[in-house]
Order: structure tokens, then sequence, then C-alpha cells
């Protein structure tokens, strides 16, 4: 549901938003390796990086919106 929540979003300023599949981004192993960061902010910044990387001449945009639970010792 992010992207369609970024669409509309962006929509409103004339801002197409591509998922990677949209653009013919396959998922691959090597993603798991770059949530190894001790900040959501880190991780979403190595995927952009790392996305951005792979798609010269498209802004990229990421997030990590990790789940935190107290009761599990975060």
């Amino acid at each position: 549901g992010k992207i369609r929540e970024l669409q509309a979003l962006c929509a409103e300023a004339g801002i197409a938003v591509a998922s990677l599949a949209d653009v013919g981004v396959v998922e691959s192993a090597a993603e798991d390796a770059l949530e190894v960061f001790d900040t959501f902010a880190a991780n979403a910044r190595a995927k952009a990086a790392y996305f951005a990387a792979r798609l010269p001449g498209r802004c990229v945009l990421a997030e990590d919106s990790g789940l935190v639970v107290d009761a599990l010792d975060g």
C-alpha cells in the first residue's frame, strides 16, 4: 500500500511514482544485505543508494519502516 499512498500524495504535484517492479527491477537476495544498520534511516539510505545505482537518471526514494516491539526488547 505504500506505493499507492505515495502515488496519491505526489499526483497533486504532478510527480509520477513507480514501484521497483514497474521499472523492471526484480527482487534479489542482495537486497537482504542492505538492512544491516542500527537505524531505520541508515537502512533507508543504503536501499536508496543501492537502487539509485541500478536506475541511473531516476530519482529514488526508499524507506525502512521497521517494527520495534518493546516486549521483545526492540
